[in-house]
């Protein structure tokens, strides 16, 4: 029966009898022995000739029948089903990744001392020796904006609040407790070390730290129409500062006997900068006089054969570089007096670089977008560019070398560990496999392969016989995990296979073989999914790789447009997805079509039907599914989603979702939880750009209403002061009810909830105080302490936010001690 259902789908389909004998013919060409194509063929073209259109119904109808069994084969998906087993603890992913090794390859050097460099990423400030390398992140007791060293790499940092710090070594620099203050300046807009002073350049005047003894002394600045925005000094006395009028008109001004007087420039330049002792703009420089500009230099004095910024640099591949960072706070020294008069360039240039790109067709983007949808691990392993290595070839530390150092970093919290190497390794390169570290060192007859689990320790697993690994292709549930080696012209791609094994069992992998290989698909037990063909044709084979060999699945698969994805679910079904993955650097513009998922048969058929309803249903979820794009102010806000689906990411996200009613919560500390319902429709868009509301930490509320006791009414005003904790979650206010009649007064202190809703906050809780209730018709002026007595209270507040701070409150507060006492008043409230 199965094969009359699986011919079924042929007959349907087609609308004449030529088409159905021509697939009949083909699926016979491929599965048939010689001798029966011949005859199929044979009686195709009998029929043709030689019957009626009844007759040759007749004998296709016959020769259906005999093509049952190879048909229904043909259609048959092909299925490699799974082996049980469980996930082995050194794999190590995450949905959540937040960090990445691209900030350390933005890296600025922002101060150079006499061996020590500091270089700013987006993210952190690392210490770089010349000899040593990198040392580590900078670890100062607050945030800095500007960094100097000296020229005994002695450490200073000024926080935005012009509070400045100093680490008597780059060691201590790395430690909180290593920095001390040494002074407190106002509005701090630049400085410059030129030892033995620290310049600091202020709104008003430029102030001098001494870094032998840490005393100041005062210069005011000249009398300008505009303000002064930075300093460079030179150790001969020579200071520049460089200012800005309103009409953004630069000027520069020079100082001789440090910064005691001041005379104008005669050349205005723009941009300048200081590197060591040459105050520049890339194109003209301060000479040694400290009055004349030159552009009569060898430019080639700043060009480093590697800098600070160069060996904080991240890559896969160990590297050794065979020289220093030549520029230091002192060098090189300023150039001698021009010849002639300056200038020929009074301005800094503007650099433009390419934009580089590629594209792919066919084939060749599955291999980079199946790299793009693997599951992201938790750390990652990279060197770091500071290896060095006086000699051509290899050398050790005898000859003077230092291997580079190997960076942990994760993904989630962005911390960053420097990990000793195996005893006697010279570095190849490193990879992520799953979260865990595999190392490439040199080894007689290829590469000695170590791995290590964070925070574990390192174990060798043998050679392979290969000097050079581009990736860890993938690593499957089970811990499967391809290695990629390097290919060669004409030469199959090499590969290696690891089967599940704990970190360090030897001979864990072996040669993976495969002619015209193109891509990998780790499955499970040491099996591999191959993917073979060209990179740019419109077909490809699969090959499956498991007990050391590999047997062909189906040779030729044809297909249209690029083959985007490969996809093994859950009951053993192989998924070819198709789509377009580049519209860019076409000759000719693709039409934008939807990607398509297609049952591979073992005939090379793709089908979006059949016997495969994992596949079916798994294809049928994901096209139904919605998109929901999120972005938040501040960014990395935590996003949450309850209702069909669970889901915690991080803000800007951009989620799949199946139909279904969700709540989406956004939250950040520090700043009010965002809540909303939301519906999301079958192959919907929806985007939300979420500006998140700081938390307030103080507050005021004046208010008037009454005070209803008995049948009395007393008009009375209310006075708060609110101070809010926990995040905004809980405030406690103390507050005054003054009566207008002077015959209700009441001092107390509460404590309470608040729940917050855009645009409304809710808050409930309970007080202790001290207040009095004088009869209506007493004497005022009888009334004594006594009549003050302790008392409790219930109260609730609701405020509507208006603009800013600004809001409308409304206060009801019960006074439950006798007599009892209802207090309702609204007014306005600011909160800061």
């Amino acid at each position: 029966m199965e094969h009359v259902r699986s011919a079924s789908i042929g007959f349907d389909r087609l609308t004449s009898d030529w088409k159905i004998l021509t697939v009949f013919q083909q699926v016979a060409l491929r599965k048939w022995s010689p001798v029966r194509q011949c005859c199929l063929v044979l009686a195709a073209k009998w029929s043709q000739s030689m019957f009626t259109t009844m007759n040759r119904i007749a004998l296709l109808t016959s020769l259906s029948l005999a093509l049952l069994p190879k048909l229904g084969f043909a259609l048959e998906p092909i299925v490699v089903e799974r082996v049980a087993a469980e996930r082995p603890s050194w794999l190590e992913f995450t949905n959540d990744p937040r960090h990445s090794f691209e900030d350390l390859r933005d890296g600025a050097v922002v101060a150079r001392g006499r061996d020590l460099g500091l270089v700013r990423t987006p993210e952190r400030v690392l210490a770089v020796h010349r000899q040593k390398g990198v040392l580590g992140v900078l670890a100062p007791p607050g945030e800095m904006v500007r960094w100097a060293l000296d020229d005994q790499d002695r450490v200073y940092g000024c926080t935005a609040a012009g509070q400045i710090y100093r680490a008597d070594s780059s060691f201590a620099a790395l430690r909180e407790d290593g920095y001390a203050q040494v002074a407190v300046l106002p509005e701090v807009l630049s400085w410059d070390l030129a030892p033995p002073s620290l310049v600091v350049l202020t709104t008003d005047e430029v102030v001098v730290i001494s870094i032998d003894d840490l005393s100041l002394q005062r210069h005011p600045t000249p009398s300008i129409d505009g303000r002064f925005r930075a300093v460079f000094a030179r150790t001969d006395g020579v200071w520049v500062m460089q200012s800005e009028s309103a009409d953004s008109t630069v000027e520069v001004w020079i100082s001789s006997d440090e910064g005691k007087s001041w005379v104008a420039s005669e050349h205005q330049l723009k941009g300048l900068r200081r590197d060591g002792q040459w105050i520049h703009n890339g194109f003209t420089v301060l000479s040694t006089d400290g009055h004349t500009w030159s552009d009569e230099v060898d430019w080639e004095t700043l060009s480093e054969p590697v800098s600070y910024a160069e060996m904080v640099r991240p890559g896969r591949d160990a590297f050794w570089n065979s020289t220093s960072p030549t520029i230091t706070l002192t060098a090189p020294v300023a150039p001698p007096v021009p010849a002639r008069p300056c200038c020929n360039s009074l301005y800094g240039g503007v650099l433009k670089g390419g934009i580089g790109s590629s594209s792919c067709r066919g084939v060749g983007c599955l291999a980079r977008a199946q790299a793009s949808a693997r599951e992201t691990p938790r750390n990652d392993f990279m060197f770091m560019g500071d290896g060095f290595c006086p000699q051509e070839g290899p050398c050790t530390a005898a000859d003077g070398g230092r291997p580079p150092h190997l960076t942990t970093l994760d993904q989630v919290s962005g911390g960053i560990e420097f990990v000793g190497l195996p005893e006697g390794c010279r570095p190849r390169r490193v990879l992520s496999m799953g979260g865990s570290a595999l190392l490439l060192c040199e080894a007689p007859g290829g590469s000695a392969l170590y791995t290590r689990q964070v925070g574990g320790t390192w174990s060798e697993e043998g050679v392979i016989a290969t000097e050079g690994v581009e990736a860890v292709t993938a690593v499957g549930d089970d811990g499967t995990v391809v290695l990629e080696g390097r290919c060669s012209p004409r030469q199959p791609c090499p590969a290696w296979v690891r089967t599940p094994a704990p970190l360090g069992t030897k001979n864990a992998w072996q040669r993976l073989e495969v002619g015209e290989a193109i891509a990998f698909e780790p499955l499970d037990a040491g099996r591999v999914l191959v993917v073979t063909g060209g990179v740019d044709v419109q077909h490809f084979g699969l090959a499956l790789f498991e007990a050391g060999s590999a047997r062909t699945l189906v040779s030729e698969v044809p297909f249209e447009l690029d083959l985007v994805g490969l996809h093994w679910v859950k009951d053993g079904c192989v998924v070819a997805e198709t789509g377009v993955i580049d519209q860019a650097f076409t000759v000719e513009p693709r039409e934008e079509v939807s990607p398509s998922w297609h049952v591979i048969t073992a005939s090379g058929q793709l089908m979006q039907h059949g016997s495969c309803p994992e596949a079916v249903q798994t294809w049928e979820e994901e096209r139904s599914k919605g998109q929901l794009d999120v972005t938040c102010q501040p960014a990395g806000a935590k996003v949450l989603l309850s209702g069909e689906e669970s889901v915690d990411a991080v803000c800007p996200a951009r989620l799949r979702l199946k139909p279904g009613h969700y709540t989406l919560t956004v939250v950040a500390e520090g700043y009010d939880r965002w809540e909303n319902e939301l519906d999301v429709e079958v192959q919907s868009a929806q985007a939300y750009d979420i500006e998140l509301v700081e938390v307030p930490f103080l507050g005021a509320r004046v208010s008037a209403g009454a005070a209803f006791g008995g049948l009395s009414v007393l008009p009375i005003l209310h006075i708060d002061t609110v101070f809010f904790i926990n995040d905004g979650q809980y405030e406690v206010a103390p507050f005054f009810r003054m009566p207008i009649e002077e015959r209700a007064y009441f001092a107390a202190f509460v404590a309470r909830w608040i729940y917050r809703a855009e645009p409304f906050d809710f808050g409930f809780g309970g007080g202790i105080g001290f207040g009095s209730l004088i009869a209506e018709g007493e004497d005022l002026k009888t009334r004594n302490n006594a009549a003050f007595t302790m008392r409790y209270l219930v109260t609730s507040t609701a405020r509507l936010r208006l603009l800013g701070p600004l809001g409308l409150n409304v206060k009801l507060d019960l006074n439950v001690s006798d007599p009892i006492l209802f207090d309702a008043t609204a007014g306005l409230s600011l909160m800061f």
